[in-house]
């Protein structure tokens, strides 16, 4: 009997050692992904940004232009830590040890990572009600063959879900402008009207003018580079769901912080009226 408790304990403790390898590894995993796949360079960005440093041009969350002072002020409550912490999390519940090591090695591959960050940065959907321009984008003569592969590109990565979600953000949109424009309308506000009329189309048009935005993101892409891509990830499905997983955190996320940053901004304004009336 004693040999059959040696034997159990000594099983036990091979496997807590292999538990604990596999958590390692998983964790190793995890924190190179974020390395590969985009989310460690835009906290990079943001942090740049927060302490007014230089932003390093290769970093592909950096913009294209200087950010105006405005800009630079939306990030000063953003918590970059929390936002890693939160998405390894969710990476490291998702998967096993061994399905973040397919994940990984596929995602070691430039070719392939750069396909991700650019839905989370050129094709991003993030604020976009408030970014898109459907009258160029009406403009724009789509390559057939090229709207067909970003529809597929977009079917790999999941993103109907966040498109819609980006829908209903218009969607409310227009409700608070229509009420803006209910008081303001008898003071002949053309700003407002213009801006209810712009939206309201692209409500109309919702599905084709988010179609082309992506699409002409793709521009500099090779429709074969597009084509090997989608082939390759078609029956990926950790790919595919990791993918899903990235962009769905950071669109989400910023959406939150979004709320976050209204909050704080309008109890800051009523802390500083109190003190302004006691004085």
């Amino acid at each position: 009997m004693e040999k059959l408790f040696s034997a159990i304990f000594i099983l036990l403790c091979i496997l807590s050692f292999k538990v604990s390898a596999d958590e390692v590894k998983a964790q190793y995993y995890v924190e190179n992904l974020l390395l590969l796949t985009g989310p460690q360079d835009f906290v990079t960005y943001i942090k740049n940004v927060q302490a007014k440093e230089d932003v390093n041009m290769a970093n592909p969350f950096a913009p294209r232009v200087e950010l105006s002072d405005e800009q630079v002020y939306y990030w000063v409550y953003f918590q970059g830590d929390e936002y890693l912490s939160g998405l390894k999390k969710q990476v490291y519940d998702s998967f096993t040890s061994k399905e973040l090591g397919e994940i990984h090695k596929f995602y070691s591959n430039p070719f392939h990572a750069k396909f991700l960050i650019h839905f989370n940065t050129s094709a991003s959907l993030v604020d976009l009600t408030n970014r898109i321009q459907p009258e160029r984008l009406d403009e724009i003569k789509l390559n057939k063959d090229k709207e067909i592969l970003t529809k597929n590109l977009m079917s790999v990565h999941l993103i109907q879900d966040l498109i819609n979600t980006e829908k209903t953000q218009l969607e409310k949109e227009i409700s608070r402008i229509n009420q803006v424009y209910s008081v303001v309308k008898l003071s002949n506000n053309n700003n407002t009207e213009r801006r209810l009329k712009n939206f309201t189309r692209y409500q109309e048009n919702y599905e084709s003018i988010v179609t082309n935005y992506i699409v002409d993101s793709f521009e500099d892409f090779r429709k074969s580079e597009m084509r090997h891509l989608v082939n390759i990830m078609k029956d990926k499905k950790n790919i595919q769901k990791y993918a899903s997983i990235v962009i769905s955190y950071h669109y989400l996320y910023l959406l939150k912080y979004k709320d976050i940053f209204k909050n704080k901004e309008n109890l800051k304004r009523k802390l500083e009226e109190k003190e302004n009336y006691r004085f």
